[in-house]
Formats: structure tokens, sequence, C-alpha cells
């Protein structure tokens, strides 16, 4: 017979999360269990080696997590850096390999040099989500005049053209752009685009470019405002 500890809080209210305990489990279980159940490994103990088999817990709620088996946990491991997260979890799997559960720790943009001045202010151009592929990112421009034509550029290759010379002063292209495409802003002077991330793993580390441009008339000669450059990290988990 096999004893366990276990702490527990009552599962109501706020607390409440959907769980499930497994025993004598194998990795083989365990991971499309989990993906069927839309749940997050929450703890693992050791049962047996050879066969390997597990005790688990697992949860359901709204952090995004990772499970990494067969890693060799030691001075140099370095998969919660590469994938953006934080160790929860570490349970051996075998005489030199571990189990690692990394929860979501990344935020994935990142901002750039500076916009310049419209009639609103000046332009700031930010992101959200958690960038992983199959997922999407909205990315957001405020600051704008209400229902200004607004467009957002994507690139790879960061630039910094002055934008002075064609009479927007202080004003900078900062992407290279690739891609462009066209919005507006609402009445509150803020522009908003959903950008979804095609589902493929091998996208992860691609650091993609964006920056928000909106026409302005009055703010300059050329009618024109640029935001700062947003620099967002793809994942795939």
């Amino acid at each position: 017979m096999r004893y366990y500890h276990a702490i527990t809080i009552e599962n109501s209210g706020d607390d409440y999360r959907d769980w499930w305990f497994y025993h004598s489990a194998t990795p083989q279980f365990i991971a499309p269990t989990m993906a069927n159940l839309r749940a997050r490994l929450y703890d693992l103990e050791l049962e047996t080696l050879q066969p390997l088999r597990c005790a688990v817990v697992m949860v359901r709620d709204d952090v995004p997590s990772k499970t990494l088996w067969n890693q060799s946990y030691a001075p140099g491991f370095d998969a919660d850096v590469e994938h953006g997260g934080r160790v929860t979890s570490v349970s051996r799997t075998g005489l030199s390999t571990f189990q690692v559960t990394i929860v979501d720790n990344l935020n994935p943009f990142r901002s750039a040099g500076s916009g310049c001045a419209g009639t609103n202010g000046t332009m700031l151009h930010g992101g959200e989500g958690a960038a992983f592929t199959g997922a999407s990112v909205t990315y957001r421009a405020e600051n704008l005049r209400p229902w200004a034509p607004t467009a957002i550029n994507f690139g790879i290759t960061p630039t910094s053209f002055d934008l002075e010379v064609l009479g927007a002063p202080g004003c900078l292209l900062l992407v290279h752009p690739l891609i462009s495409l066209s919005t507006s802003a609402g009445p509150n002077g803020t522009a908003t685009v959903p950008v979804p991330i095609p589902s493929d793993p091998s996208l992860a580390g691609l650091q993609l470019l964006t920056q928000m441009l909106a026409l302005d008339p009055g703010a300059n000669a050329l009618s024109a405002t640029t935001s700062n450059r947003l620099r967002t990290t793809l994942r795939s988990w």
C-alpha cells in the first residue's frame, strides 16, 4: 500500500477549480488526458521507475502552462527562459531525468522608440495576448484623432527614418514594412487590430516588429503621426 501527504484548500467560491487525481499513470496517458480535460499538470510523484508510473494531480484554470518530459534539470537548464515560463514543479522521472512544469511568465511585448505628438497627444502603440502560435494578439494605438484612418506596419527589421524631411518633425519610421494593414480609430481615438497567429510551432522565437501610423490633419505639414515600435516574441506552447 502507498501513502501520500496532501495539502488541500476549500474548493468553493473564487477558489473553485475542476481537478483530477490519477495514480499508476504513464506519460503516454498523462499528456492526452491533460489535453482532453484542458487541464495543466499541478503535481506529479514518481511511483515506480520500471515501468515508469506516477501519481498526478491535474487542475483546470486560466493559467497557461507547459509540461516538459525527460529534462536534465541541472545547472545550465534554460528551457524556462526559452519558453518564457516560470518553473512550478520538478519531479524525477528517471535516474537522471525530470518532469518540469512551467507556467507563462513572459510579457511578449517590448516597446522601443517613441511616437510623435498629434492633435490628442503622443501616439502610444501596445498589444494584448500571450503571442502563442495558434492564438491571436490584438494591437492597439491610443491618443489618435477620433475616426482617424490608421495603418499598422509589420516587419522583422528595425529602421529609423526621420519624417522631418516630409514635413513631420519628431516623427520616425521605426519598422521596415513587409506588410501593412489599414483600420481606423474609434470615437475615443483608439484603434485596434486583431491578428491571428498561424498554428505553426516553427514560428516560435520570431521577433515580429510593428508600428502604427495615422492621418492627423493639423498635427504637421504631412498630416500624419507615428507611434513607438513594438516587438512581439512569438511562442509555441
